[in-house]
Protein backbone atom coordinates (compact mmCIF):
# COMPACT_ATOMS: atom_id res chain seq x y z
CA UNK A 1 0.00 0.00 0.00
CA UNK A 2 2.55 2.66 1.34
CA UNK A 3 5.27 0.96 -0.81
CA UNK A 4 5.42 3.10 -3.62
CA UNK A 5 6.28 5.95 -1.51
CA UNK A 6 9.64 6.50 -2.17
CA UNK A 7 11.46 8.61 -0.20
CA UNK A 8 14.91 8.17 -1.80
CA UNK A 9 13.23 8.37 -5.43
CA UNK A 10 12.02 11.82 -4.19
CA UNK A 11 14.77 12.91 -2.38
CA UNK A 12 16.46 12.69 -5.58
CA UNK A 13 14.14 14.30 -7.87
CA UNK A 14 13.82 17.11 -5.04
CA UNK A 15 17.71 17.85 -5.33
CA UNK A 16 17.67 18.01 -9.17
CA UNK A 17 16.03 20.96 -8.34
CA UNK A 18 15.91 22.20 -5.34
CA UNK A 19 16.28 26.05 -6.17
CA UNK A 20 13.12 26.26 -7.98
CA UNK A 21 10.73 25.33 -5.05
CA UNK A 22 12.91 27.02 -2.58
CA UNK A 23 12.68 30.17 -4.40
CA UNK A 24 8.83 30.17 -4.50
CA UNK A 25 8.74 29.52 -0.28
CA UNK A 26 11.02 32.78 -0.16
CA UNK A 27 8.96 35.05 -2.04
CA UNK A 28 5.86 33.62 -0.66
CA UNK A 29 6.43 34.89 2.56
CA UNK A 30 7.29 38.78 2.22
CA UNK A 31 4.68 39.26 -0.41
CA UNK A 32 1.40 39.51 1.66
CA UNK A 33 -2.47 37.96 0.66
CA UNK A 34 -2.99 38.15 -3.17
CA UNK A 35 0.84 36.75 -3.97
CA UNK A 36 1.88 34.33 -1.46
CA UNK A 37 -1.08 31.70 -2.18
CA UNK A 38 -0.08 31.87 -6.30
CA UNK A 39 3.57 31.14 -5.37
CA UNK A 40 2.83 28.66 -2.30
CA UNK A 41 0.86 26.86 -4.41
CA UNK A 42 3.90 26.81 -7.82
CA UNK A 43 5.49 24.86 -5.04
CA UNK A 44 2.68 22.06 -6.02
CA UNK A 45 3.14 22.71 -9.88
CA UNK A 46 6.69 22.22 -10.07
CA UNK A 47 7.10 18.62 -9.07
CA UNK A 48 3.40 17.53 -11.48
CA UNK A 49 5.65 19.72 -14.18
CA UNK A 50 8.54 17.36 -13.38
CA UNK A 51 7.20 14.13 -13.44
CA UNK A 52 5.11 15.58 -16.42
CA UNK A 53 8.25 16.52 -18.37
CA UNK A 54 10.67 14.15 -16.59
CA UNK A 55 13.45 16.77 -16.43
CA UNK A 56 14.24 19.25 -14.09
CA UNK A 57 11.79 22.70 -14.33
CA UNK A 58 13.84 25.79 -14.48
CA UNK A 59 12.78 29.13 -13.25
CA UNK A 60 12.18 30.26 -16.64
CA UNK A 61 9.99 26.79 -17.16
CA UNK A 62 7.87 27.60 -14.20
CA UNK A 63 7.40 31.13 -14.98
CA UNK A 64 6.51 30.03 -17.95
CA UNK A 65 3.85 27.88 -16.99
CA UNK A 66 2.48 30.61 -14.76
CA UNK A 67 2.29 32.89 -17.52
CA UNK A 68 0.81 30.71 -20.38
CA UNK A 69 -1.98 29.44 -17.25
CA UNK A 70 -2.36 32.72 -14.99
CA UNK A 71 -6.29 32.67 -15.35
CA UNK A 72 -7.03 28.96 -15.10
CA UNK A 73 -5.16 28.87 -12.28
CA UNK A 74 -6.55 31.57 -10.74
CA UNK A 75 -9.95 30.39 -11.59
CA UNK A 76 -8.98 26.33 -10.39
CA UNK A 77 -7.95 27.90 -7.07
CA UNK A 78 -10.75 30.01 -6.78
CA UNK A 79 -13.50 27.02 -7.80
CA UNK A 80 -11.66 24.57 -5.62
CA UNK A 81 -11.78 27.33 -2.31
CA UNK A 82 -15.63 27.84 -3.11
CA UNK A 83 -15.87 24.28 -2.97
CA UNK A 84 -14.14 23.49 -0.18
CA UNK A 85 -15.56 26.62 1.79
CA UNK A 86 -19.13 25.07 0.56
CA UNK A 87 -17.81 21.78 2.09
CA UNK A 88 -16.71 22.45 5.25
CA UNK A 89 -20.50 25.12 6.16
CA UNK A 90 -22.04 21.77 5.27
CA UNK A 91 -20.52 19.60 7.86
CA UNK A 92 -16.82 19.49 8.47
CA UNK A 93 -16.12 15.68 6.66
CA UNK A 94 -17.20 16.78 2.76
CA UNK A 95 -14.87 19.92 2.96
CA UNK A 96 -11.91 18.20 4.52
CA UNK A 97 -12.68 15.12 1.36
CA UNK A 98 -12.71 17.72 -1.38
CA UNK A 99 -9.40 19.37 0.39
CA UNK A 100 -7.93 15.58 -0.99
CA UNK A 101 -8.90 16.63 -4.18
CA UNK A 102 -6.41 19.27 -4.81
CA UNK A 103 -3.28 17.27 -6.10
CA UNK A 104 -5.62 16.14 -9.01
CA UNK A 105 -7.01 19.36 -9.64
CA UNK A 106 -3.26 20.63 -9.91
CA UNK A 107 -2.56 17.43 -12.00
CA UNK A 108 -5.13 18.64 -14.54
CA UNK A 109 -4.25 21.89 -14.68
CA UNK A 110 -0.78 20.90 -15.48
CA UNK A 111 -1.36 17.97 -18.06
CA UNK A 112 -4.66 19.12 -19.53
CA UNK A 113 -6.30 22.18 -21.74
CA UNK A 114 -9.64 22.28 -20.11
CA UNK A 115 -10.64 25.18 -18.15
CA UNK A 116 -9.81 26.00 -14.51
CA UNK A 117 -13.55 24.91 -13.47
CA UNK A 118 -13.39 21.63 -15.52
CA UNK A 119 -10.23 20.27 -13.92
CA UNK A 120 -11.77 21.10 -10.30
CA UNK A 121 -15.43 19.40 -11.73
CA UNK A 122 -13.35 16.40 -13.04
CA UNK A 123 -10.93 16.29 -9.60
CA UNK A 124 -13.55 16.02 -7.40
CA UNK A 125 -15.77 13.73 -9.73
CA UNK A 126 -12.40 11.51 -9.76
CA UNK A 127 -12.08 11.46 -5.89
CA UNK A 128 -15.53 10.96 -5.49
CA UNK A 129 -15.97 8.24 -7.45
CA UNK A 130 -12.68 6.46 -6.28
CA UNK A 131 -13.90 6.82 -3.13
CA UNK A 132 -16.37 3.52 -2.97
CA UNK A 133 -12.46 1.76 -3.68
CA UNK A 134 -9.40 1.77 -1.52
CA UNK A 135 -7.48 3.78 -3.84
CA UNK A 136 -8.73 7.27 -2.92
CA UNK A 137 -8.73 6.27 0.93
CA UNK A 138 -5.21 5.02 0.85
CA UNK A 139 -4.71 9.10 -1.39
CA UNK A 140 -6.18 10.71 1.44
CA UNK A 141 -4.61 8.93 4.01
CA UNK A 142 -1.17 9.61 2.02
CA UNK A 143 -1.80 13.16 2.04
CA UNK A 144 -2.38 13.33 5.46
CA UNK A 145 1.03 11.38 6.69
CA UNK A 146 2.50 13.64 4.17
CA UNK A 147 0.76 16.66 6.21
CA UNK A 148 1.54 15.61 9.17
CA UNK A 149 5.71 15.03 8.33
CA UNK A 150 5.78 18.24 6.96
CA UNK A 151 4.74 19.62 10.30
CA UNK A 152 6.74 18.13 12.30
CA UNK A 153 9.83 18.79 10.39
CA UNK A 154 8.74 22.63 10.46
CA UNK A 155 8.44 22.65 13.77
CA UNK A 156 10.92 20.85 15.07
CA UNK A 157 13.23 23.44 13.33
CA UNK A 158 11.01 26.40 14.46
CA UNK A 159 9.70 26.87 10.79
CA UNK A 160 13.00 26.96 8.94
CA UNK A 161 12.44 23.27 7.79
CA UNK A 162 9.42 24.35 5.93
CA UNK A 163 11.67 25.20 3.10
CA UNK A 164 12.56 22.06 2.06
CA UNK A 165 9.95 19.67 3.55
CA UNK A 166 7.00 21.55 1.94
CA UNK A 167 8.57 20.75 -1.39
CA UNK A 168 9.83 17.31 -0.68
CA UNK A 169 6.78 16.43 0.64
CA UNK A 170 5.10 17.60 -2.82
CA UNK A 171 7.53 15.34 -4.69
CA UNK A 172 6.44 12.53 -2.52
CA UNK A 173 2.51 13.19 -3.26
CA UNK A 174 3.54 13.44 -6.79
CA UNK A 175 5.61 10.43 -7.41
CA UNK A 176 3.00 8.54 -5.89
CA UNK A 177 0.60 9.95 -8.27
CA UNK A 178 2.91 8.57 -11.00
CA UNK A 179 3.79 5.02 -9.62
CA UNK A 180 0.00 5.30 -8.90
CA UNK A 181 -1.49 6.57 -11.82
CA UNK A 182 -3.79 9.02 -10.35
CA UNK A 183 -4.75 11.79 -11.89
CA UNK A 184 -6.78 10.24 -15.54
CA UNK A 185 -8.52 7.15 -15.77
CA UNK A 186 -7.68 6.82 -19.81
CA UNK A 187 -3.76 7.63 -19.10
CA UNK A 188 -1.33 8.04 -17.06
CA UNK A 189 -1.82 12.17 -16.12
CA UNK A 190 1.32 12.91 -14.52
CA UNK A 191 3.27 11.43 -17.80
CA UNK A 192 1.47 12.20 -20.34
CA UNK A 193 1.33 8.81 -21.67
Amino acid sequence: MFSSINLNRSWSDYKKQWAVPLLFCLLAFPWGAVASPLLVVMIYYVPCLYYKQGKAITLKDALGFLGENFSRIVIAGVCQAVAISIGYMLLLIPGMLLSFTTPLVISRIVNTDASGAECVKEGIKEFFNGIKTKRMWIFALIQIIIGVLVSIASVLTCGIGAFVAIPLGAFSLYGYMKTNDLGNKSKNILTGN
